[in-house]
């Protein structure tokens, strides 16, 4: 599975756990006829998942179906995906120790260390943002998921 689509999985659990809710409860059909409370959790597990998929935001699948063949580099606390498209234009070396730089001094402003890496999103063009996230918009911070997501064809 590529790097990029896997960096979106805070905002994908959801629907793993329905999954998971729907497979057990189609596993153990004999536990749920003898015990009625499990059977009532499970369903209501069930209801909830559905739900929480319902409401998922439609820029999610839009996102990670473009994001699916990009590249992937890292480096310190950045890690940044780009299509192949934007290798020429772009030192990838470049941009990880300006992101990196961006990064610690963001850092430092909020007094704020991240658990988790950063992931960078680089689109090629500001109208792909657009049309996933349904707004005129260069980048975009996805902040359940230490992530952000950037348009080569703006002020970076």
């Amino acid at each position: 599975m590529p790097r990029a689509f896997v960096k979106l999985w805070p905002f994908w659990w959801r629907r793993f756990v329905l999954l998971s809710t729907v497979s057990v409860s189609l596993l153990l059909p004999g536990l749920f006829a003898e015990t009625g409370w499990l059977r009532t959790y499970f369903g209501a597990l069930f209801v909830l998942d559905l739900v929480a998929v319902w409401r998922s935001p439609p820029w999610l699948s839009r996102l990670s179906k473009r994001v699916r063949d990009f590249r992937t580099r890292s480096h310190g606390r950045i890690i940044l995906h780009y299509p192949v498209s934007l290798e020429g234009p772009w030192s990838t070396d470049v941009l990880l120790e300006r992101c990196q730089a961006e990064y610690e001094d963001l850092s430092r402003w909020f007094n704020v260390r991240l658990r988790r890496r950063v992931s960078v999103f680089l689109l090629e063009s500001w109208r792909q943002i657009e049309q996933d996230f349904g707004r005129p918009i260069g980048g975009v911070a996805l902040i359940p998921g230490s992530a952000v997501v950037l348009a080569n064809d703006t002020n970076l």
